[in-house]
């Protein structure tokens, strides 16, 4: 079963150096591998706490569009206002498994680029873990109400952005700072959204 996806916001429009960073922490972690598709087996040369069997991850870059089906117009403009700049670049990790340690993983690679890069993180929907059982997650604004409340005590950035479903409903995702990742990544309840 595939795992959870995170998002790197950034206003660097050097691509060639964001691949760069990406391409080192790839070569750091894994078997030297191209950052499309890589196993990671020693987290530790980035401050993790992974050392193991190689677990499947995939990354990429893309330059930020409003016309890209994965993001709107609102969306782009919110992110923009906590970024403090204009989002130029993306950079998508994706871990294949579920299990937990997989998210650990995938925390540990982002707060490693995103701080390489000076960005944020955009969360694949609302962190849900502490949500009570049948809340709704992407579309209940109750949910983005108790989330924010049950997450006030972790340190660092963490905001919903909304964009729309369709002409009736809206959904939220989070979006973060890697303090707040490091601090989440932390807590006995860790899940990242999927």
């Amino acid at each position: 079963m595939a795992g959870p996806c995170c998002h790197i916001i950034t206003a660097e429009n050097d691509i060639d150096k964001v691949l760069n960073i990406l391409e080192s922490v790839v070569n750091v972690v894994s078997r030297n591998e191209k950052p499309d598709q890589f196993w990671v087996i020693n987290t530790s040369p980035i401050s993790g706490q992974y050392k193991g069997d190689g677990r499947p991850f995939i990354a990429d870059i893309e330059i930020l569009d409003a016309t890209d089906d994965d993001w709107n117009q609102s969306e782009i403009e919110q992110m923009a206002s906590k970024l403090n700049a204009q989002p130029v670049l993306i950079v998508y990790f994706c871990a294949m498994c579920n299990n937990i340690i997989d998210h650990h993983i995938l925390s540990e690679l982002i707060i490693c680029v995103c701080d390489q890069i000076k960005g944020l993180i955009v969360f694949d929907g609302l962190i849900d873990a502490l949500l009570p059982r049948g809340m709704q997650t992407k579309s209940h604004s109750r949910a983005v109400k108790y989330s924010a409340e049950s997450l006030a005590d972790l340190n660092g950035l963490l905001v919903p952005i909304y964009y729309d479903l369709n002409e009736l409903d809206s959904g939220a995702r989070h979006l973060a700072d890697s303090t707040f990742l490091a601090s989440w990544s932390r807590h006995p309840k860790f899940r990242l959204p999927k």
